[in-house]
């Protein structure tokens, strides 16, 4: 045995080390009192050890990010024989600490070894005795009926035996409490080192960010002046865990053709007189190539709709890593308006798709791409806010609630300090898309947000767009971090509840601290009145406080630590609560 596997053996056949040796029974088979009392210390040291290796491992595998830690508890032996859970504890602890953990969980085993051999009986349906621990867990676990242990028990120990084993429990007990205490710790103090899969999927958010941030002003310089009184780009909010790992490759392990990832969104302009269109499109990302003629080709366009309605001209924005100099099957434009509305004016065939350049413009893409851009039907009148909704009597169902927390927390990274995200998360400027009312639906209830069905599993956020000015900078202040996290924590609140937070005494207007004291003060009556998950709880929790990475003294924006600290305290803790869910999309 290794690593690991030693703490599942240890934790499975303590239980049943301390009920063969339960006092009240084992005197009957003993003659001198002072043996009956070593024995009966013998079993406390057992407990003991149980208890403090059990405590200390549930620790560490919920701070590695492991699931189920329940289990150390229910079945200790097939928990922690599992290669993931070892994987992601080694991961956490590095290979010194853990070769050194797994050295100290040997010595408890070959303690336990000797004491077990000492003990006749704890093989069912033998005399004989065995200092196999599997064995003795193997045997007692398939045992018919599971007779009491303690019936047939005899203890061979002499009184020495019995002191010397009462005091290597002790000293072993002691040396993996100590250890594990040191490395808890040292795991939380504020010089520890993220692991390895916090540290990349906050690099590969950062790099999503960089991204996005590009977006508006490419579609900035692509609207003409006087085309529309106004333009508006609506970003679909997603976490993005699932495709970080390609982000980081560089998309090594996919084909040219296919996009390293992609920004949907929904454009919608507005003429004098109204809403007059909107279209959803999507920002395809390709992999950086040096070599132009390697660029992807892109598959060929669906055919028109089935419904009669006009075909929509198919958008998407290609932006490269590192994008080279423009092709010459390229085409520019200078309206991207007037591309979608009549792109054979434009000189531009059916499935063409728009290129972001390194320049950040808009150029035409001129190949066949197989996604179809939906239209968004009047965006002004067909979206609702989460504000609204948290005010009104629908509910949502829980599924759509964990994943909108995720993709919150996700997101505050994704967008920080560009355009999309200029102030902390509010539920006022965030949107669902509206289901249209089914045909014979109640009349006069198309205008109540309580009788609207929202689409919750379309998330967006809404940037109004400049006509054909210059370019729009980075934000010029950092947005602060402390205001920006307690806002993320209240916005969890008010999702789990689903209740405005304003509804709550002295939650009202002031400044940052009288929010804070009012959002502890709901974040304490949840425990007692609407319990919210424990991992949805915690990162909720560290939000409101404002300790990320075991710091309440937060980190710039930029700096990684900050990010990576994010990625372990509460995008990774909403991440794991919506398991179930994220495998059935």
């Amino acid at each position: 045995m290794s690593g690991f596997e030693v703490v599942g053996v240890v934790l499975a056949v303590l239980p049943i080390l301390v009920a063969a040796l339960d006092a009240p029974v084992i005197p009957r088979t003993l003659a001198a009192f002072r043996k009956r009392a070593f024995v009966a210390k013998l079993a406390r040291a057992l407990l003991l050890q149980k208890q403090t290796i059990a405590e200390n491992i549930k620790s560490i595998a919920s701070l590695s990010g492991c699931d189920d830690v329940w289990l150390v508890d229910d079945d200790p032996f097939t928990y922690l024989l599992s290669k993931q859970v070892q994987e992601q504890i080694r991961d956490y602890l590095g290979e010194e600490n853990y070769a050194a953990l797994s050295g100290v969980m040997t010595d408890s085993h070959q303690t336990l070894e000797r004491i077990a051999g000492s003990i006749e009986g704890l093989l069912p349906g033998g005399e004989s005795t065995s200092n196999k621990l599997r064995d003795i867990i193997a045997t007692n676990d398939n045992a018919k009926g599971k007779p009491d242990i303690r019936s047939r028990i005899k203890v061979l120990f002499k009184g020495p035996d019995l002191t010397a084993a009462v005091k290597d429990l002790d000293d072993t007990t002691a040396q993996i409490d100590r250890f594990a205490r040191v490395l808890v710790s040292n795991q939380h103090s504020a010089t520890s080192i993220p692991s390895r899969k916090a540290t990349n999927l906050a690099r590969a958010l950062r790099r999503i960010r960089d991204l996005a941030g590009k977006v508006p002003a490419a579609l900035n310089r692509g609207f003409t002046s006087g085309c529309h009184t106004q333009h508006e780009a609506n970003l679909f909010l997603e976490d993005r865990l699932s495709t970080a790992a390609g982000i980081l490759d560089h998309g090594r392990m996919r084909t040219q053709s296919d996009p390293l990832m992609d920004f949907r969104l929904a454009i919608a302009t507005r003429h004098p007189t109204g809403l007059s269109w909107a279209y959803e499109t999507a920002v395809h990302v390709f992999r950086e190539e040096d070599d132009e003629c390697k660029r992807p080709a892109l598959p060929e366009s669906p055919d028109p709709s089935r419904h009669g309605t006009p075909s929509i001209q198919v958008v998407a924005f290609g932006a490269s890593l590192n994008p080279p100099r423009i092709p010459p099957d390229i085409l520019h434009i200078e309206s991207i308006c007037g591309v979608l509305e009549a792109p054979s004016r434009f000189g531009v065939p059916q499935g063409a798709c728009f290129v972001l350049t390194r320049q950040q413009r808009i150029g035409v893409y001129c190949r066949r791409n197989r996604a179809a851009a939906t239209a968004f039907p009047k965006v002004s009148g067909n979206k609702i806010s989460l504000g609204a909704l948290l005010s009104a009597a629908h509910k949502a169902p829980l599924k759509f609630r964990m994943l909108l927390a995720l993709r919150l927390a996700s997101n505050l990274l994704q967008l920080s300090q560009t355009h999309w995200l200029q102030k902390p998360w509010s539920k006022h400027e965030l949107y669902f898309p509206v289901r249209p009312l089914p045909q014979g639906g109640a009349k006069g209830l198309a205008s109540s947000p309580a009788h609207e069905a929202p689409d919750f599993n379309q998330p967006f956020i809404s940037l109004a767009l400049e006509t054909s000015g210059p370019a729009p900078t980075c934000p010029g202040g950092a947005i602060d971090a402390r205001a920006t996290l307690l806002e993320l924590g209240i916005l969890l609140l008010e999702i789990w509840h689903q209740s405005p937070f304003e509804a709550r005494p002295a939650a009202t207007g002031g400044g940052y601290y009288q929010r804070l004291a009012a959002a502890l003060e709901w974040l304490d009556d949840t425990a007692d009145v609407d319990p919210m998950p424990e991992l949805y709880d915690r990162a909720t929790s560290l939000c409101i406080q404002g300790v990320i990475g075991g710091q309440s003294k937060l980190a710039d924006w930029e700096d990684m630590r900050f990010w990576a600290g994010m990625c372990v305290d509460v995008i990774e803790p909403l991440e794991r609560g919506c398991q179930v869910w994220r495998r059935e999309s």
